[in-house]
């Protein structure tokens, strides 16, 4: 076996202390345990190993420095968020608060010297710092503004990226732009910048600036930046949400400031009729709270009539879809009768749920006023009519008797008027015919201001005399037609429907240029119906007549309302008029076959 070479440093472990023992080989070194050439090649081996176990130790020891940095940066930025939610929850709604304390909190944990948000304006264009934070000098500041198309690549990458880490901010293809005119300036060299968005929508960026040499944002970094981001986002959206309901307060006391004041009544109903709301003079008219009245439908609170009539609109506002204007008649809780103009509305509300809505205008003393006006116009019409009645009489009975004995005494003067005065007989002659004609024209006057066939044949034979000589004295053909009637139609039906066709038989003489006219009178269930229909050049219904002569369209339509009637005009130009009369007759009067 050959010897060891004296002068190569071993290293052997001594197996009762376990450290390592440094010596020569010689006779006089450190006694060890190894002795042969085997054991040197043993102790050799175990030198090796020692090394390689010293390399794993160093690098074990680095990695367990880089976790625990690691560990040291997470709890700080899991203390920092834990903190920054607890903050937003007592500062909700508090934007300036809240993004002061993301800002110290975010500068802190990442240990840059600046965090700041930047918010779009409303088109997107400029972004201006809304809360800066600089770290040595604990300072806040705002209002820097940066116009967006001048830094295109970075403002795209916002849009596109989740987080923009710039290692090395002055070369990044998304931040150098910003070199000249900020980093430089302010020593900025790198940066991490995370985009706020609500929902979709891209609204600002948190930044964090570092100053100093260039730093490599960690995985961990990153993400916190992110969760900054959204935490800033969240605040935004407090914020948004303190406004709105700000806003919805605001408008909710208008709303009910407008709706306890205003003398109308309104309410609110249910997709199954229910009251969910009335407003005050609504608790007033009725005598009762919110309390008494939520809850309940009409058929609660109303008689059996009244709820039918107010179920009958709501249901008709609901299947159509469409607001109805409509009169209702509610009475008071007294028993006093009450007229409402009703408008009737259907909407939903967030979660889509069907309601009507109301609101009732008190129009009582209106009708009664204008039922006391239709009765003051009734009188007066009656008046007319009983002073022309009187009128037609005196022409009949003493005018034309007078007239027809004048004409009878001429002609007999006119037989003894000898051959051989012509010129006496001539007069005569003239006198006979312009007497004749006077008679005819009082026999006119007389039938206009009330005809005798009206009184003693009824309304289809004045109306076919009517025609007749209107066919005759303007060469307009008129075509009647009388459906079944009633054996006799009340006495101011009679004269309400005469004067109408009187009046549209003026105006087709003197506007419609027609050359025939078709009359229809039937009845209609429970009303009696008049159609005048020209076929002359038409007219514009919709334009109300410029001043009232005769009767006009005007009176036309008052004298059907009187009877609870409606008139109606249907008209295009080219195409004729026609008036249509709906009048009610009530339900006691027989029908008798048609009259021709």
């Amino acid at each position: 076996m050959s010897k060891k070479n004296k002068s190569t440093p071993v290293a052997v472990m001594d197996p009762d202390e376990g450290v390592q023992l440094h010596g020569s080989g010689s006779e006089g070194a450190v006694p060890g345990r190894v002795k042969s050439f085997h054991g040197a090649a043993e102790e050799f081996e175990e030198t090796a190993n020692g090394r390689e176990w010293d390399g794993r130790l160093t690098g074990a020891k680095a990695r367990e420095n880089s976790l625990s940095g690691s560990e040291s940066r997470l709890r700080k930025q899991s203390e920092a968020l834990a903190n920054l939610t607890h903050a937003r929850a007592h500062h909700r709604g508090d934007l300036r608060a809240v993004l002061r304390g993301i800002t110290e909190a975010a500068a802190r944990a990442l240990e840059v010297e600046r965090a700041s948000v930047w918010l779009f304006n409303q088109d997107a264009s400029q972004v201006r710092c809304f809360e800066l934070y600089e770290r040595r000098l604990d300072f806040h500041s705002e209002g820097v503004e940066l116009t967006v198309r001048n830094y295109p690549a970075y403002f795209q990458a916002l849009e596109r990226d989740f987080i923009i880490a710039a290692h090395h901010a002055r070369t990044d293809l998304r931040t150098r732009e910003f070199t000249d005119d900020y980093l430089g300036p302010l020593g900025i060299t790198s940066m991490l910048d995370a985009p706020i968005r609500l929902g979709e929508k891209l609204v600002g960026v948190v930044c964090h600036e570092h100053i100093g040499p260039p730093r490599r944002w960690t995985a961990d970094e990153q993400n916190f930046a992110g969760s900054i981001a959204d935490l800033t986002s969240l605040a935004l959206e407090d914020m948004e949400l303190k406004r709105t309901e700000a806003a919805l307060r605001e408008s909710e006391t208008r709303s009910s400031s407008f709706m306890n004041n205003t003398s109308a009544l309104a309410w609110m109903k249910d997709g199954g009729f229910r009251y969910v709301y009335v407003n005050q003079p609504f608790e007033r008219f009725f005598g009762c709270s919110p309390q008494d009245i939520a809850g309940k439908d009409d058929f609660e609170l109303f008689s059996m009539e009244t709820a039918r009539e107010l179920r009958a609109n709501d249901e008709k506002v609901l299947n159509t879809g469409e607001t109805l204007q409509t009169f209702e008649r509610v009475p008071s809780p007294d028993g006093q009768p009450h007229s409402w103009l009703v408008f009737k509305f259907p909407f939903r509300d967030a979660t889509r749920k069907r309601f009507v809505g109301g609101i009732a205008i008190d129009i009582t003393e209106r009708c009664r006023a204008e039922e006391a006006l239709r009765g003051l116009s009734r009188r007066i019409v009656a008046a007319q009519e009983a002073e022309r009645h009187r009128v037609a009489r005196e022409l009949h009975d003493s005018v034309n008797q007078m007239l027809a004995s004048a004409r009878f005494r001429v002609q007999s003067i006119r037989g003894k008027i000898s051959s051989d005065n012509e010129q006496l007989a001539d007069e005569a002659a003239k006198a006979t015919e312009l007497l004749e004609h006077a008679l005819q024209e009082v026999r006119r006057i007389s039938r206009n201001l009330r005809p005798s066939e009206l009184d003693d044949l009824g309304l289809p034979a004045a109306a076919r005399s009517l025609c007749e000589e209107f066919q005759k004295r303007t060469g307009i053909t008129c075509d009647l037609n009388f459906g079944r009637l009633p054996k006799r139609v009340p006495a101011d039906v009679e004269l309400t429907f005469y004067r109408i066709i009187q009046e549209a038989l003026t105006n087709v003489e003197k506007h419609a240029r027609a050359s025939r006219l078709a009359l229809d009178m039937t009845r209609e269930g429970s009303s009696l119906r008049l159609i005048v229909q020209d076929d002359g050049c038409g007219l514009e219904a919709a334009k109300p007549p410029k001043k009232k002569s005769g009767f006009g369209l005007v009176n036309m339509r008052e004298r059907a309302a009187f009877l609870g009637g409606t008139l109606e005009v249907i008209s295009s130009p080219g195409q004729g008029t026609g008036i249509v009369v709906k009048v009610p007759l009530g339900r006691s009067f027989n029908t008798a076959p048609a009259r021709t």
